[in-house]
């Protein structure tokens, strides 16, 4: 028994400095660390518009925060979508200009409305002067306000007319202001045929009546045709005036001058 006690007493020395060196000299934490993938939720992020993917700015397992860029889209075929569509809000904008000329040419010509006539052609007007051609080519500078510093090659001026004083007054204005919206645009030469001034504009244009003569700046137009009365309609196809005929009787007769 007396051999056993020395042995006992040094095993349980032995266990206290263990167990001090544990507690004292020893990393503790107040968790328990295991290495490994853990399932979590996962977050489906996806943009507003659909796109091809430009750049991603993060990886899997990266942190993140709220409002953080974590990927970029190639915008190019938004752009194009972009402008396609801003096209055609220019060509509607431009076609309720029309109607809005003929209405009030109509307002002139039926009802002598002239304060109508003149409010519709101001309406045109308004708009006119908000934008103008800017000196770039991105969305910013494409088009800017029409007093825009930018703007340094052009002073432009957009008043309103005051009540017309008469018809003609009315006619003239709506025959300028179509003249003015739909430039380069092909209506021109048919609202002169309308108006019935074809020959007097065209010709003169041609061989400068008030004017420069286009045709010394364009030579082959000095071989020009000359427009006169039967310009103002168009050939009817002989084929479909064939096709009219009734017995030897022929029901759709061909246009003067042709």
């Amino acid at each position: 028994m007396k051999g056993r006690s020395p042995i006992l007493l040094f095993l349980a020395i032995l266990f206290a400095a263990a167990a001090l060196y544990f507690f004292f000299f020893t990393e503790r934490n107040d968790g328990l660390i295991l290495e490994g993938i853990v399932d979590a939720n996962q977050v489906v992020v996806s943009p507003k518009v659909q796109g091809i993917l430009e750049r991603l700015n993060v990886d899997e397992g990266s942190s993140v925060r709220a409002g953080e860029l974590i990927a970029t889209l190639d915008t190019a075929e938004l752009d194009a979508e972009m402008r396609a569509n801003r096209a055609t809000v220019e060509n509607l904008q431009a076609q309720l200009a029309q109607a809005r000329s003929n209405y009030q040419m109509a307002l002139t010509e039926t009802t002598g409305d002239l304060a109508g006539a003149t409010a519709l052609v101001n309406q045109i007007r308004t708009r006119a002067g908000v934008f103008a051609q800017g000196p770039g080519t991105d969305r910013a500078s494409m088009a800017i306000p029409i007093n825009d510093p930018r703007i340094t090659w052009a002073s432009y001026k957009i008043g309103l007319y005051p009540v017309f004083p008469d018809a003609a007054s009315a006619r003239n204005a709506v025959q300028t202001e179509r003249r003015l919206e739909l430039a380069m645009e092909g209506q021109r030469f048919f609202d002169l045929r309308r108006y019935g001034t074809v020959a007097a504009v065209i010709n003169g244009y041609i061989n400068g009546v008030g004017g420069g003569a286009e045709n010394t700046r364009i030579l082959y137009k000095k071989f020009a045709e000359p427009i006169i009365a039967r310009h103002r309609f168009y050939a009817i196809p002989n084929i479909q005036i064939q096709l009219s005929k009734t017995g030897a009787t022929e029901n759709l007769k061909q246009n003067p001058g042709w």
